[in-house]
């Protein structure tokens, strides 16, 4: 793991948020969203019944409480293992993640697409997208603790699948879905780095003292 790995997904969400705030999003935004509604219905999806209809089912693992719900019991499994410090990281990585999306939302402040394109009922501001950050902030780090690299990658696809179910379902711009992937991999980056540092850590102790 990079040590410069979460700073370089900082710096992307930085780029995204800053492209957010100059508007210069707008038009491909739109663009994305009337691509996937008939032409002239916003609230009807230009897709098969059956994906939306999993999109709707699948965006539940996005849901905060969802999130903290399987970041808690993930760490009472690794607590079981002896694994306690990992254990803490993955309801750390969940808050961190949380209240992250909270102090950006609040500050940016942007509205949601036009409800008429809303295919579920939302609240709150826009940016960045909270499933998309909280997916991506916890599923692949969970992915990495029980299965290392291939357990990681799979979070990874979930993370990117539960994102695009919110612009499928017309509640979140194509950028805020962007900027939450990038803010999400921001936390989980560093949660990985600073466990791999411990990691590092433990087996130069366990050396010197042989």
């Amino acid at each position: 793991m990079s040590r410069a790995a979460p700073w370089v997904a900082l710096a992307g969400f930085a780029l995204m948020l800053a492209l957010v705030l100059a508007g210069m999003t707008q038009g491909a935004d739109r663009a994305i969203l009337w691509a996937l509604r008939r032409p002239g219905q916003p609230s009807a999806a230009n897709l098969p019944i059956w994906m939306v209809d999993a999109a709707k089912a699948f965006t539940w693992l996005g849901i905060g409480w969802v999130r903290a719900l399987l970041a808690l019991v993930a760490a009472g499994l690794l607590a079981l293992r002896g694994r306690r410090r990992t254990a803490l990281m993955l309801p750390v990585a969940w808050a961190i993640g949380a209240v992250a999306v909270e102090l950006v939302k609040h500050l940016v402040a942007r509205p949601r697409p036009p409800a008429a394109f809303h295919l579920i009922a939302v609240n709150q501001w826009s940016f960045p997208s909270g499933h998309a950050t909280g997916a991506m902030a916890l599923y692949p780090l969970i992915g990495l603790v029980f299965d290392g690299r291939r357990g990681a990658t799979l979070g990874v696809v979930l993370a990117l699948l539960i994102g695009l179910t919110r612009i499928v379902l017309g509640v979140h711009w194509a950028s805020d879905v962007i900027g939450g992937w990038l803010l999400g991999g921001t936390v989980a980056l560093a949660a990985a780095a600073h466990l791999a540092s411990n990691a590092q850590r433990n087996v130069s102790e366990r050396g010197a003292a042989t």
